[in-house]
């Protein structure tokens, strides 16, 4: 699964508030796929959370998404608006 499908996964498999352990225990087991090809466990991705309790699936989304290995970000410094970002000076016009 990717990522961003966590959240919805959150939602539908986990009662909140809820812990770390117990999200790794009930979620823990499915893999999110990397951009690379290289998958992690949902377990391994939330054992690098410091967080402990989460009121809300968003919550738990966002520190696990923080915490991602960086392999899952895919092309660093790549943006689709214009190719690669390259320093700019602000000009007023």
């Amino acid at each position: 699964m990717r990522p961003v499908e966590t959240r919805q996964l959150f939602r539908e498999e986990l009662v909140f508030p809820t812990t770390r352990r117990a999200a790794i225990e009930q979620v823990g087991e499915r893999e999110l796929d990397a951009p690379n090809g290289d998958g992690e466990l949902v377990a391994t991705a939330l054992r690098a959370c410091p967080e402990r309790e989460f009121e809300t699936a968003a919550g738990l989304y966002a520190e696990m998404m923080e915490f991602l290995d960086p392999t899952f970000v895919g092309r660093v410094g790549y943006d689709d608006r214009g190719g690669v970002h390259e320093d700019r000076i602000a000009m007023s016009l």
